[in-house]
């Protein structure tokens, strides 16, 4: 697991409190703030264990290196063309 850093956390979580309370059946508001710890938490529970970000947000990584870089030369970046393959001719129709 490389280690990384939030740097701006999502800005909405993948669930509102509305659709929460409403699986839960829960009507009043006394609960709101439980509610939303509890759907920041499932959301970070599940972001650590998958080591995927289920809301868009920014992470910084440092890394030590690149794997697969034997030079400096080579890990210039480098531009490729792609050949479309050519088409076959059509038959042509004698008379």
């Amino acid at each position: 697991m490389l280690p990384r850093k939030v740097v701006a956390g999502p800005a909405q979580e993948p669930l509102t409190l509305e659709e929460a309370k409403r699986f839960l059946r829960i009507t009043t508001d006394a609960e709101d703030d439980v509610v939303a710890a509890l759907i920041a938490a499932a959301r970070k529970r599940i972001e650590r264990g998958t080591e995927l970000a289920l809301i868009t947000q920014t992470v910084e990584v440092k890394l030590d290196g690149f794997w697969g870089r034997r030079s400096r030369r080579s890990s210039r970046c480098s531009t490729s063309t792609r050949r479309e393959p050519s088409r076959p001719s059509r038959p042509t129709r004698t008379r």
